[in-house]
């Protein structure tokens, strides 16, 4: 339960009586009274470190936020018309039973738009959410309440990648997901987003900040990383859409990653099998792409 972080029955009392809770559910939709359930309350104050009144303000905004953006129902408008547009989407689960994230740079072709990406990168969160608490109770089991995020900067560009606003806007919605992020796997970052991770390190909370680690396709670095934590099927599958999205025929957005393969011994990029075949890919916006999208406009070319 993390009490050596604060979260004691105690401190959690204290959060749900503090007149800053009472306020903000009182003014919120009714949806929002399941955001003051015990659970969530703890994440709150082990991301606060046992502060109980940074915890209750810190929850209080997110249910003033969630109230007004209502991030269950959002949906990215760019990828609604173009699915090309990002992502982002969860791809299987981890030997720890958390979902896995993962998004690559060359296959997100307006990603140059910070609020768009900030919905997209919502939808990404919602749904791993849902997928845990899903998993959760189908199987019985405790409930997994973090995810994972890999990020492969295959087809980065800094002029165009390195947004201080995305990074601040980024910052601001992961406030809202507090000890949601399990693990953050950075793929072949190059050099000069060192600068935009200083940045984003900053505005981090430092829990969350210290999850972020940085590998390498080359050197063996992401091999030994994915060891620890991922199983052989979805490492397997990790490893291959890397390499396939490496490929000259599709280093401009051009693969359909929601689409089945022709072959059913190809790769799948939609996600790992055992997922796919599991209740829980339908909670995934990849399985929700409208077929009006998949007649949207060709992706763009980025040269």
């Amino acid at each position: 339960m993390g009490v050596d972080r604060g979260d004691t029955p105690d401190a959690v009392e204290r959060v749900l009586a503090h007149p800053a809770i009472v306020a903000a559910l009182a003014k919120a939709s009714d949806y929002c009274t399941g955001l003051a359930d015990k659970a969530t309350v703890r994440r709150y104050i082990r991301a606060n470190e046992g502060d109980v009144q940074a915890a209750a303000a810190a929850l209080a905004q997110s249910i003033a936020w969630r109230s007004e953006a209502r991030p269950e129902l959002v949906e990215c408008p760019q990828c609604m018309v173009n699915p090309h547009s990002h992502n982002l989407r969860v791809v299987g689960i981890d030997d720890l039973g958390r979902p896995v994230l993962y998004s690559c740079h060359s296959q997100a072709v307006d990603r140059f738009d910070a609020e768009a990406n900030l919905k997209h990168l919502m939808r990404g969160l919602e749904d791993a959410c849902a997928i845990g608490a899903s998993r959760a109770e189908r199987l019985g089991a405790p409930p997994v309440e973090k995810c994972v995020w890999i990020i492969d900067f295959e087809g980065y560009l800094f002029l165009k990648d390195s947004s201080p606003k995305t990074g601040v806007l980024t910052a601001a919605l992961l406030a809202h997901y507090p000890e949601r992020l399990g693990r953050a796997v950075l793929v072949d970052a190059p050099r000069l987003f060192a600068g935009t991770w200083s940045v984003i390190s900053r505005i981090l909370n430092p829990i969350t900040a210290s999850k972020v680690t940085f590998v390498r396709t080359n050197d063996g670095s992401l091999e030994t990383e994915l060891k620890g934590w991922v199983g052989s099927e979805l490492r397997r599958w990790l490893v291959d859409e890397m390499r396939e999205n490496r490929s000259p025929s599709n280093m401009h957005g051009e693969k359909e990653f929601w689409s089945k393969p022709m072959r059913s011994e190809a790769h799948d990029p939609r996600a790992e099998r055992s997922f796919l075949s599991s209740p829980e890919f339908a909670l995934t916006w990849t399985s929700r792409v409208p077929a009006r999208a998949c007649r949207g406009p060709p992706p763009l070319r980025l040269t």
